[in-house]
């Protein structure tokens, strides 16, 4: 290790020793010599290695020139100046760039929006170049004011520089007067429609107009405004703008306003119109009238097409124009100082209702009656059913108010002419001639009231016999009830069906006719008839109906040889039945005649009929010969279905020998 070291150590002092321009080579083949010349480029210069394809370097490093003035600047041409380096005396040449000279026209100024200056005019000279500037700077001087703010307009100042006598103007924004508010009101009153286009304008209060006024609209409800100014009825809603100028700001108003419906005043009525099955169009008209040259009707709608008085709103009133017009989009109808108007409706039916009261004025009879169906006209003639005699109505009258004509639901007084007073009766029945028919038995349907409301509390069995109150007509009579088959009672609180009701003599009803059962002064029920019965053929003659079994015969029972009636008092167009056994004389040689009378044969008449319904042909017009036993029907009737009265039918059995004439 030791002999190692000392090696080291003098390989290290003999390279220390060697030449300087012996160097080692670093690439390991062979040892450097330097050339002494210099190798040059433009930049730089160093010292080549003299081995073959050996390319070190020594003594690398830039040039460093030492300048000098070749060739001194001139116009449009710049300096040339010569350069030697100081290590290794390399020479080369510059220009300096910008060392040029240039002619200037400094008898004018140019300049721009900004600054002025002194260009060159050298092209002349020199190849064309681009102008160049001296002496350039920014424009001065003080500025002036050239206009004065206004609305609208802003200030303008101004000034000539005072190096190159260049004019500027600026304006400054911002400083022009504020525009002023102004007031745009609406007060607009209410309008009426005229047919003419209906602005707002008339009623806007404004500062002033400038700008320019637009006013648009919109019907109420729609989305869009238009400027087309509103014509017919309706609520509108309006924008109105005055359109900004200088000095003023834009102003606007916004609102709404009706145009309200012309009103056409027709009389206050009461309007009368006949009730009318399916009124055409669905509209009942109550006058009629015009409008410029157009006729128009007055009408309402068809759910007033109810029989009766009705006070109905002015305001269902329309008018209705055969053609394409719509007036009910411009104009209303009215009646001056009324919100309703009386709207009665005729009944077409034939006339019915009953006597409420009977009065006499200076001896012409009146009768107080609420019309149950039907129209009546003055100079209308009606039937009393119950005294069968025609009357004529000469006034009618309703709350101190004298009537043309009455109908359902009118409580009305009638002046007659044609009967007496003392010849009429609160229940008695008038009517259109042959339009009612009196009946004697009905089938009806009952309720039954319960105790809670009046009623009884036991049923009504089979044969009752209440009173019955008919409250269209003000008739009161009694009726016997005789139930169907299988019901035996009626409970309060029920209804019953197909009730066979039996009056004590024809009166003249209608069907569907609703009465009260009334017991003791009190209503224990209600009922309504179902079905009027007809009798058969031979009721007419005998008094006997088969069908319903009603028997109004009176046997006649024979005293000292003679029956005599007892029950003589007769209404209008009352019947009486008297059955009469008739029986053979068991004398041999005699025979028994029976003889029929009555005492009023002015106005009352009587037939004797069998049972079978034949007429007997009787002697004289008043004797019959029972030659054997044989049971008749005497039946009185007056000769005047309006007769009432007292009438006595008597029946005497007489004895009468039979002579047989001798044969010859």
């Amino acid at each position: 290790m030791k002999r190692k070291r000392n090696n080291l150590a003098f390989a290290f002092v003999f390279m220390l020793t060697l030449p300087a321009t012996l160097v080692f080579s670093s690439c390991g083949k062979h040892k450097h010599s330097f050339s002494k010349d210099w190798t040059t480029t433009e930049t730089e210069h160093w010292h080549s290695c003299t081995g073959k394809d050996c390319e070190e370097k020594k003594d690398l490093g830039n040039h460093d020139f030492t300048w000098s003035t070749k060739t001194e600047a001139g116009v449009h041409i710049d300096k040339v100046e010569a350069g030697k380096c100081k290590v290794c005396n390399y020479e080369t040449i510059r220009t300096i760039k910008g060392t040029a000279t240039h002619s200037y026209d400094t008898t004018k100024w140019a300049y721009d929006e900004t600054s002025h200056w002194h260009g060159s005019n050298c092209n002349d000279l020199a190849p064309a170049h681009d102008v160049m500037k001296i002496d350039e700077a920014n424009h001065s001087g003080d500025w002036t004011t050239k206009v004065e703010p206004n609305y609208g307009v802003d200030k303008v100042i101004e000034r000539d520089c005072e190096v190159c006598g260049y004019h500027e103007e600026k304006t400054l924004e911002g400083t022009r007067l504020a525009p002023k508010n102004r007031e745009l009101t609406a007060n607009i009153p209410e309008l009426t429609y005229n047919g003419e286009p209906q602005p707002v304008d008339p009623y806007l209060t404004m500062t002033n107009n400038e700008g320019g006024l637009t006013v648009e609209y919109r019907k109420k409800g729609d989305n869009l405004f238009t400027n087309n100014v509103p014509t017919n009825a309706g609520t509108y809603e309006y924008v109105a703008k005055l359109n900004a100028t200088d000095e003023w700001l834009e102003a606007r108003t916004f609102g709404e306003y009706t145009i309200n419906k012309k009103t056409i005043y027709i009389s206050d009525g009461p309007y009368t119109i006949n009730y009318v099955e399916n009124p055409a169009n669905n509209v009942l008209e109550l006058t009629t009238g015009t409008i410029g040259t157009n006729n128009v009707s007055f009408c309402v709608d068809a759910k007033y097409n109810v029989v009766g008085r009705a006070s109905i709103p002015t305001s269902e009133i329309f008018i209705r124009f055969v053609g394409t017009i719509n007036y009910n989009a411009n104009y209303q109808v009215a009646i001056e100082g009324k919100d309703s108007f009386e709207l009665v409706v005729l009944d077409t039916s034939p006339f019915y209702c009953g006597i409420q009261d009977v009065l006499s004025i200076g001896g012409t009879p009146i009768i107080t009656t609420k019309i149950a169906k039907g129209t009546v006209k003055v100079n209308d003639k009606l039937f009393v059913n119950d005294i069968h005699k025609e009357i004529t109505v000469t006034a009618i009258e309703k709350n101190r108010v004298s009537l043309t004509s009455a109908t359902v639901g009118d409580e009305v007084g009638f002046k007659i002419s044609g009967v007496t007073k003392d010849e009429l009766s609160r229940g008695y029945v008038i009517s259109t001639l042959n339009t009612v028919k009196n009946y004697d038995v009905f089938k009806a349907k009952i309720t039954l009231l319960t105790k809670a409301d009046g009623g009884r509390h036991t049923p009504i069995a089979n044969g009752y016999n209440p009173t019955l109150t008919f409250p269209d007509t003000f008739g009161q009579f009694s009726g016997k009830f005789t139930f169907p088959e299988g019901l035996e009672m009626i409970m309060p609180g029920t209804t019953e069906e197909n009730i066979t009701i039996t009056l004590d003599m024809p009166k003249p009803l209608i069907p569907n006719a609703k009465f009260d059962i009334y017991e003791g002064g009190t209503t224990i029920g209600r009922g309504e008839i179902t079905t009027l019965h007809e009798h058969n053929d031979l009721y007419l003659k005998t008094g006997v109906c088969e069908a319903c079994n009603l028997n109004r015969q009176t046997k006649a029972t024979f005293t000292d040889l003679k029956f005599t009636s007892t029950n003589n008092i007769y209404y209008a167009n009352e019947y009486k039945y008297y059955l009469v056994s008739m029986i053979a004389s068991h004398m041999a040689n005699y025979t028994y005649y029976y003889d029929f009378e009555i005492s009023d044969t002015t106005n009352f008449e009587f037939n004797v009929f069998a049972t079978s319904g034949g007429e007997l042909t009787l002697i004289d017009g008043k004797s019959y010969n029972a030659t054997k036993p044989f049971t008749v029907v005497m039946r009185v009737k007056a000769k005047q279905a309006s007769t009432t009265g007292d009438c006595t039918a008597i029946v005497t059995r007489r004895s009468l020998k039979v002579i047989t004439p001798p044969r010859l």
